[in-house]
């Protein structure tokens, strides 16, 4: 989300009245007064950011790292559940977060979130998004810890969330759990040990379904994703009538990370 939630508000504010502008003073000034407009946004308000004043473009790169600085310091401090501290993926590696319930009562996400790997790269750990099927939640989740931790991805992180709830609520693009996406890519980039250019999303059955439909809601942030396991919605339509045969390929899974395979298999 550095690259949508940063470089877009950084855009708001250096772009806000169609010219190059900074807020007049100092920098620490200046960048109090933006830790504020972050402070506002994330409790949901709307301010405006209308104190400005010209300055270099040669000075942009410094002011990009300002914000990008102001908008950390701003998560830090916000009043909310946090991912737990990284550590090595495994069964211990688990917390969990209360969902609003004005979005789904009730709600309440065990995840796993761990590393593999010796050594985090220099420019931050590829970071896996794996939703489970719709199966026992407990059971799909356990199954969830196992298969990605016998993935040969070292070095990566994982966040592996358990449904909040059966039922109708049975779904990952619901907008609760999009609540719970939104601060994930928020709080892992912010950590500073998820690269930003890596951040992909796949699944197994409802959550090969799930990875689909969360594309399209978060291209912005997500560089990856693959449904494996389950069928396509064109094979669907083909057995209506409703597609030609030979506009469906059957997708071959591979032994590495299927999301890593392009849409409609190879």
């Amino acid at each position: 989300m550095k690259k949508i939630a940063v470089h877009s508000l950084l855009l708001l504010i250096i772009l806000g009245s169609g010219r190059l502008q900074a807020v007049a003073g100092p920098a620490d000034k200046i960048r109090k007064n933006i830790e504020c407009y972050f402070n506002d946004y994330l409790r949901g308000e709307t301010p405006l950011y209308e104190k400005h004043q010209s300055f270099s473009l040669l000075k942009v790169s410094a002011y990009r790292q300002l914000v990008w600085e102001a908008w950390k310091t701003a998560n830090d401090e916000l009043d909310e559940e946090k991912l737990i501290a990284l550590d090595t993926l495994s069964a211990s590696s688990k917390g969990k977060w209360h969902l609003p319930k004005e979005l789904e009562p009730n709600a309440i996400m065990p995840y796993y979130w761990g590393s593999k790997g010796a050594e985090k790269p220099a420019d931050g750990y590829p970071m896996y998004l794996y939703i489970h099927g719709s199966g026992p939640k407990q059971a799909e989740w356990k199954t969830g810890l196992n298969i990605c931790s016998r993935f040969d991805d070292a070095p990566s992180v994982y966040f592996i969330p358990q449904i909040p709830n059966e039922g109708g609520y049975y779904r990952w693009w619901q907008k609760a759990k999009q609540y719970a996406w939104e601060k994930l890519f928020r709080q892992a980039l912010v950590s500073g040990h998820v690269n930003p250019d890596k951040l992909f999303i796949f699944g197994i059955s409802e959550g090969g379904y799930g990875s689909q439909r969360l594309s399209s809601f978060f291209a912005q942030n997500v560089h990856g994703r693959r449904r494996p396991f389950e069928e396509p919605p064109c094979r669907k339509l083909r057995s209506h009538r409703l597609l030609p045969a030979d506009r469906c390929r059957r997708p071959r899974l591979l032994p590495e990370h299927p999301h890593r395979l392009r849409e409609g298999g190879i």
